[in-house]
């Protein structure tokens, strides 16, 4: 062989070895950057069984000080329980104290809250809300608010598109999914995504959901905790307008908790 030819494959060696590397869902959190997916970590909405299968969603039957492991118990029965109106304008609908409201055909609202756990140890009491504001093919969720009664860290937000008529459990709409970090979060505190939520757009479904994961980790434990929600269903006849359905039109799975090493 050449010294020439051993020179053109060493520097071409060279350059391979001197590439920038490149980490897969290594985008800046706090920018909201796409993030890929599905079912990656702080995507835990996915999937037909995700409200059954949270680690520790089993715990929630059982009394408080014989739970075992990390749960979370969506369970607000503090919350007044209210009904639907068949027209679906200025009403509520609730399912354990966690509730839906819509104002009209392009707002409404949802919250979910309840607490959260090791063994027979109650930790802490999380409540989560967002507000829906529909125009033409985008939904924009501001605010996203976050509020714990212990202090947690590495709290993200993430925010996701996904097409889900009344009942049907939905798929990700592909490049809309998105992550907020919130950071550390002092005890009692609202953090909400900043500057201005979230958005989705697309034109290319009949219906849509909007759907929101809130996750957390404290000192002293191993993994994280997270509650999520899905937003009413919404539905357009022409790809240029959606508007939400009746308020009780929810995707399957509508919310869920659980915690994740």
């Amino acid at each position: 062989m050449s010294r020439y030819l051993r020179a053109r494959i060493f520097m071409a060696a060279l350059s391979v070895l001197t590439l920038p590397l490149v980490v897969a869902g290594a985008a800046t959190a706090d920018r909201g950057q796409v993030q890929p997916g599905p079912g990656g970590k702080y995507q835990d909405y996915l999937g037909s069984t995700a409200m059954a299968s949270g680690t520790g969603a089993d715990q929630c039957g059982v009394e408080p000080s014989k739970r075992k492991g990390n749960w979370v118990c969506l369970d607000a029965k503090d919350k007044p329980v209210q009904t639907f109106r068949p027209n679906g304008i200025n009403s509520s609908y609730c399912i354990s104290g966690n509730c839906w409201n819509r104002y009209s055909d392009l707002q409404a609202d949802a919250s979910i809250s309840g607490n959260w756990g090791y063994g027979g140890t109650i930790l802490g009491h999380v409540d989560l809300y967002v507000s829906y504001n529909l125009a033409g093919a985008e939904t924009w969720s501001k605010p996203v608010q976050y509020k714990n009664s212990r202090a947690t860290t590495n709290v993200i937000l993430t925010g996701d598109l996904i097409n889900a008529a009344p009942g049907a459990t939905g798929s990700q709409v592909p490049g809309k999914f998105s992550l907020y970090q919130a950071g550390n979060i002092p005890p009692g505190l609202t953090r909400s995504w900043a500057p201005n939520g979230y958005k989705s757009y697309d034109n290319t479904m009949w219906d849509h959901s909007q759907v929101h994961q809130w996750s957390w980790n404290t000192s002293g434990y191993s993994g994280y905790w997270y509650a999520y929600i899905k937003s009413i269903s919404t539905h357009t006849p022409d790809k240029v307008t959606y508007r939400f359905y009746s308020v009780n039109q929810l995707p399957a799975n509508a919310y869920g908790a659980g915690w994740r090493a």
